[in-house]
């Protein structure tokens, strides 16, 4: 059953204690407990009690809707778990890319966010984009970092399936058989071959084309990207309205 609070993993033997928020403190157990077997958490003090303890116990330690900063603050400070097993202040300061130890501001990961679940575009091309790391945006993606964004979007979490295939959202001006259909700002369509030689007679940005191709953007002065044709030859019949390059 879904419970919405504040949350603790306790080593009661050992005296030790973290103290968390979540919306779904079911499903942020198992999360920790995913990334503790994997030797992946976050929390380098939870990491070493797991490696040397085991599994900690989940005990909710209040159950509510309300402000959970304030009372993730209240609880921290009422077991002084920041001597213990919490490395980071509590609440909205220290709190995810609010941290000291952030090396991202909030605006670069959710944008990175932003285009891991709304679009195919390879992991390389929104680093290069965002300026996020490829482990940190593959971390996002298994959960293993900034829950905070699972927190608060998990609806955007089902989006991510299906996209983040390394194979989808190549460059398809490489892939032999394969036309891009681009709309000028006339709202004619020009078949594409060669996206680097039509980007030069027309004056575009190659890279920001293959965004549009990718979904990344929807358009680039005034150009669209229509589709992508497999498997057609430069000998089939085109219209009158439609170039090939």
């Amino acid at each position: 059953m879904k419970q919405s609070g504040i949350y603790a993993l306790w080593y009661e033997e050992q005296d030790l204690i973290y103290i968390g928020q979540s919306i779904d403190i079911p499903r942020r157990y198992k999360e920790h407990i995913g990334s503790l077997a994997k030797g992946m958490h976050s929390n380098y003090k939870v990491q070493d009690a797991f490696n040397n303890y085991g599994s900690p116990e989940l005990v909710v330690l209040e159950q509510t809707t309300g402000d959970l900063n304030s009372l993730e603050v209240q609880w921290t400070s009422e077991f002084n778990s920041l001597q213990s097993l919490n490395i980071v202040e509590a609440g909205s300061v220290g709190h995810g890319t609010n941290s000291n130890h952030s090396i991202y501001t909030k605006i670069q990961i959710l944008r990175a966010f932003r285009l891991l679940y709304s679009t195919s575009m390879k992991y390389s091309d929104i680093s290069k984009i965002t300026g996020v790391k490829l482990s940190t945006l593959k971390a996002i993606v298994a959960k293993n970092k900034h829950n905070w964004l699972l927190d608060k979007y998990p609806h955007l979490f089902s989006k991510i399936r299906g996209k983040r295939d390394d194979n989808r959202g190549l460059d398809y001006s490489c892939r032999s058989g394969t036309l891009l259909v681009f709309v000028s700002p006339e709202g004619r369509e020009y078949n594409v071959y060669n996206v680097g030689q039509f980007a030069k007679q027309y004056n575009l940005h190659q890279p920001t084309l293959m965004y549009l191709v990718k979904g990344a953007r929807k358009h680039h002065k005034g150009w669209k990207f229509l589709k992508a044709v497999a498997d057609i030859t430069l000998t089939s019949s085109i219209g009158e309205t439609k170039k090939v390059y």
